[in-house]
């Protein structure tokens, strides 16, 4: 069953533009990407017309990420998300509601 899924991530506005390079960079590399779509958001799977899709905005608590999908399928690719970020921020990416900020 698809099921709509919002989560948020610790990698704000304020970041450096070096960092927003890196965060593309990673958008490029994970599965399912699509490109960006008219309204200047990253799409994974398609977009919010299709059954399933992942996007991600900007938002004042972080990086924001809109899924519809099977949730054992979400949340492996956002595990994955995190984990890649991680590396490639060199610094610990999560949910601000799990303490990181």
């Amino acid at each position: 069953m698809e099921i709509l899924h919002n989560r948020n991530l610790n990698i704000q506005h304020f970041h450096s533009g070096h960092v927003w390079q890196k965060v593309v960079h990673i958008y490029q590399k994970m599965p399912g990407w699509q490109g960006f779509g008219v309204d200047g958001l990253p799409y994974w799977y398609g977009n919010q017309n299709d059954e399933t899709f992942i996007s991600a905005s900007l938002e004042p608590i972080g990086l924001h990420f809109l899924s519809r999908m099977e949730s054992q399928h979400w949340e492996k690719w956002f595990e994955q998300f995190k984990e890649l970020a991680t590396a490639e921020l060199e610094f610990p990416v999560g949910e601000p509601e799990d303490g990181f900020s």
